[in-house]
């Protein structure tokens, strides 16, 4: 937990100095000592970066099954470009996928090539005919499947567990080497997931009521209102800058 100074309190040191919360206001103090107040989206407990960043071994798990009439808008960037990831999806359905540079869906490529560290805003849309993935209007789309498993972010699940390949053909894909922004889910058009990358700035509660220390990474749904965390194995996602 940051330290706590006249009822307030001071969140852990960051590059760029700390953050100080007090009531429902929060105030950035950077290493000359200046003060300035912060107006973010979130909470005071938690600070908003730019991006999560996975090696691989992280993901997330939506809690939003993949169906007809879902829609996605995501930024992400990849971190390698030599192998298949998946970005975010479920098996047989819906993907966002890096094929050795190239974005595609599942199994079907763009010509588009993505450049590494490079963050792109990435559609995606799961018709009752087909699933499709739409980058700077190029478009990647095929037949629908029939899986209804819940969406990962930074990976692919496969039977309620994170699919764990070497990437050496589309048909089997690594988890996610790469960057993950600002990321929102439509059922039709509701908003049903509206993630923010974020770090704790004191001890929080997961969506899975799992108390997490200051400085844990994840995605913030303002819909929900609601922590979401790393599942996977090993050390936490790395944190982009603050925003």
């Amino acid at each position: 937990m940051g330290k706590v100074i006249s009822n307030g309190t001071l969140g852990p040191e960051t590059e760029k100095g700390w953050s100080y919360s007090i009531s429902d206001k929060r105030y950035n103090i950077d290493k000359t000592g200046k003060v300035e107040e912060k107006n973010g989206l979130l909470p005071v407990e938690y600070q908003q970066v730019e991006y999560l960043e996975s090696t691989g071994t992280q993901y997330i798990d939506t809690g939003i099954k993949i169906q007809e009439n879902i829609t996605i808008h995501a930024n992400i960037a990849s971190l390698n470009n030599n192998i298949y990831m998946t970005a975010l999806g479920t098996n047989t359905m819906l993907q966002i996928q890096i094929s050795k540079g190239f974005l595609s869906s599942t199994y079907k490529e763009t010509n588009f090539f993505t450049d590494l560290g490079k963050m792109y805003y990435v559609e995606a849309r799961q018709t009752s005919s087909e699933r499709i993935v739409i980058i700077e209007e190029q478009i990647a789309a095929l037949s629908s499947g029939s899986n209804y498993s819940n969406i990962y972010l930074f990976g692919l699940n496969v039977g309620n567990s994170l699919y764990n390949s070497s990437g050496s053909n589309t048909m089997s894909p690594a988890p996610f080497i790469g960057k993950i922004g600002t990321l929102n889910i439509y059922l039709l058009n509701e908003l049903k997931r509206d993630f923010i990358p974020c770090y704790s700035t004191t001890i929080v509660t997961n969506v899975n009521g799992k108390e997490c220390p200051t400085g844990t990474k994840g995605m913030y749904d303002l819909v929900e209102g609601k922590f979401y965390t790393n599942l996977g194995n090993g050390e936490d996602f790395k944190a982009g800058p603050d925003v």
